[in-house]
């Protein structure tokens, strides 16, 4: 026989993530505080980029375990990583808006640097309201429902790939770190 607070610990285990989170994102993600300068405007761009590298792993982290582990645990923690991830475009965009001049990013001499800050101030799913974002950022049945149709809830792809010879499906020997270098990489250019 189980104890009354027993049953309920396999919830709050799955769930102690996501009631720990605020919705509020770890200072260290936010954006500092900047003049409208070109020398503040490459500061603004290094410490961005530093920023995003922490955050995009995290997010991609995320989704990598999600998409070779379709859990519903995952799946939140998926669904979370990628909420904060618009979150942090918010912060980052929202204050590039509201510090750089058109004319100040025009001036600067590198045009990499121009493009940067323009794509950073574009907001994206940012400009969503929280339960759009939600909406938008809970994974498709279909999506799943497709891929796992000869497993079971919880199956990673690997363990279909055993099952499953189609050729160019999904390829195992790729690590999840250069995956997510290359989707990084393929972001900044």
């Amino acid at each position: 026989i189980m104890a009354a607070g027993q049953k309920w610990l396999p919830w709050l285990i799955t769930l102690w993530p996501l009631l720990l989170s605020s919705g509020a994102l770890p200072a260290h993600w936010l954006p500092g505080e900047y003049e409208n300068s070109s020398s503040d405007a490459l500061r603004f761009l290094s410490d961005y980029n530093s920023t995003a590298e922490e955050v995009f792993s995290f997010a991609a982290s995320a989704s990598w375990n999600y998409n070779t582990n379709l859990t519903d645990y995952n799946s939140r923690l998926q669904v979370e990583a990628l909420l904060e991830f618009d979150d942090f475009s918010e912060a980052w965009g929202v204050k590039a808006k509201t510090v750089f001049t058109e004319e100040l990013i025009d001036s600067l001499p590198d045009p990499k640097d121009k493009v940067l800050i323009k794509n950073i101030k574009i907001l994206g799913s940012a400009n969503l309201q929280q339960n759009e974002r939600e909406e938008k950022r809970w994974p498709n049945p279909e999506t799943t429902t497709n891929c796992c149709s000869s497993g079971r809830l919880g199956t990673t792809r690997q363990d279909l790939l055993r099952r499953n010879s189609t050729p160019g499906l999904w390829s195992s020997a790729t690590k999840p770190s250069e995956l997510m270098v290359r989707t990084y990489r393929s972001i900044l250019t």
